[in-house]
């Protein structure tokens, strides 16, 4: 889960925002607890607990607040 941010410029910019920080909080914890789930429900289909390292997401789906690239 990303919101992309743009910037042009003599060397094009990708930055990459955790989306659930960025929610309206009476929405927040709906969509983490949809996104966890989702995360698991892929893992039990293909029978592997470790596509997902969630101890080390800040949020569901999210490995850091930022990632530019």
């Amino acid at each position: 889960m990303a919101i992309y941010e743009f910037l042009l410029g003599n060397t094009p910019l990708r930055t990459n925002y955790c989306s659930l920080e960025y929610l309206d909080p009476t929405l927040h914890d709906g969509y983490r607890a949809q996104i966890a789930h989702l995360m698991q429900d892929i893992e039990t289909f293909w029978k592997d607990s470790t596509l997902s390292d969630e101890a080390g997401m800040i949020e569901p789906g999210c490995i850091t607040h930022t990632l530019s690239d």
